[in-house]
């Protein structure tokens, strides 16, 4: 066999290989960033879920954002951050996150939000009413 065919011969398989490795690299990296996504999530759901049982609706609002936004179809963390903004006051901002939120679930999934914004409403003025510890 020649010594160029022998060359590409070999440039070819260390393409390969190259190709090979980088795209398990790719597969890592994919599931770090998942597990990351993951690890925040539960960070912002849990520093909510602390201002809240202190009584620090302004404090639980940041984290409650951040969360809506890291999981943008997920009913939890948007209902979440919704039921912030309306026991904070905020209204115009529930129905936004709401509104838009619901947009995303039809254009995505042709479905409706597994919650409506009125039992959210309810639920926040029956809050505001109970005394805070």
């Amino acid at each position: 066999m020649p010594a160029h065919a022998v060359v590409d011969q070999r440039v070819a398989a260390q393409q390969r290989e190259q190709q090979h490795a980088l795209e398990h690299a790719g597969e890592g990296l994919g599931q770090a960033q998942a597990r990351l996504r993951e690890l925040a999530a539960d960070v912002f759901r849990a520093e909510v879920g602390l201002h809240l049982d202190d009584g620090e609706l302004e404090r639980a609002a940041t984290p409650a954002r951040r969360l809506a936004d890291l999981e943008p179809l997920d009913g939890c963390a948007q209902r979440l951050a919704i039921e912030v903004s309306l026991r904070r006051g905020r209204r115009t901002e529930a129905v936004r996150r709401f509104n838009s939120y619901r947009g995303r679930l039809q254009r995505s999934f042709a479905i409706e939000p597994d919650f409506k914004l009125a039992d959210l409403e309810r639920a926040a003025a029956i809050a505001a009413d109970v005394p805070q510890p």
